[in-house]
């Protein structure tokens, strides 16, 4: 019944290109002010948390700030990314951890945390993502692609991508591809079409994915 009352789609008003500029040379701003790993951890935070509220309770969405604010952290920091993924497929990772492979992906802990629970979610039969958790996620991505320029747009895409990859979806193909088309540099989306082409799949699926 609670997965009924959820709407079928999140909606921001629409930015621009002046918008996300502006955005993403505050976030570079801010990096030289404070230093990278400080700046990081305070711009990944309050998008984190909107985030993180979306996928345990549903909602509305993301906040218009939130969704700039990833935008422009995802084209700059590709650890942002990475720690949205971790965020939809990987259990027992926190909020802390979060932070940690967003803000320090270099740190040997970091490293490790984030190798480890992908190939650990990746390699357990048992590991079936959480396919609500997964949809939330993957309309907020479709809300942050909707709303910023087609410059911000190929890493949220990218995620879309591996997000249905991981979840047995022949539609990932379609959005890797679309990536690839707008930025042929993609290595996830690369990744992701290559895997889908030779029927790799997570432990979870059993045989591969559908129809292989």
């Amino acid at each position: 019944m609670e997965q009924s009352r959820e709407r079928t789609t999140y909606v921001c008003e629409e930015l621009n290109d002046d918008d996300m500029t502006q955005v993403t040379e505050l976030f570079r701003e801010q990096r030289r002010q404070m230093g990278v790993e400080e700046s990081d951890a305070a711009w990944f935070a309050d998008p984190l948390d909107d985030w993180l509220a979306c996928l345990e309770r549903g909602g509305d969405g993301l906040s218009r700030e939130s969704v700039a604010s990833l935008a422009a952290g995802m084209r700059e920091k590709l650890a942002f990314r990475d720690a949205l993924i971790v965020s939809l497929l990987c259990r027992g990772v926190d909020r802390s951890q979060l932070m940690e492979l967003a803000a320090r992906p270099h740190r040997p802990e970091s490293v490790r945390c984030l190798s480890r629970a992908l190939n650990d979610a990746f390699r357990d039969a048992d590991a079936a993502p959480d396919r609500r958790r997964c949809e939330r996620g993957l309309k907020m991505l479709a809300q942050i692609a909707r709303a910023v320029p087609p410059g911000w747009r190929v890493q949220p895409m990218t995620l879309v991508a591996y997000v249905l990859w991981w979840m047995g979806d022949p539609r990932a193909v379609v959005y890797a591809v679309r990536v690839l088309a707008d930025d042929e540099r993609c290595t996830l989306a690369g990744i992701v079409l290559s895997a889908m082409e030779h029927g790799i799949a997570p432990a979870w699926m059993g045989d591969g994915m559908p129809g292989e």
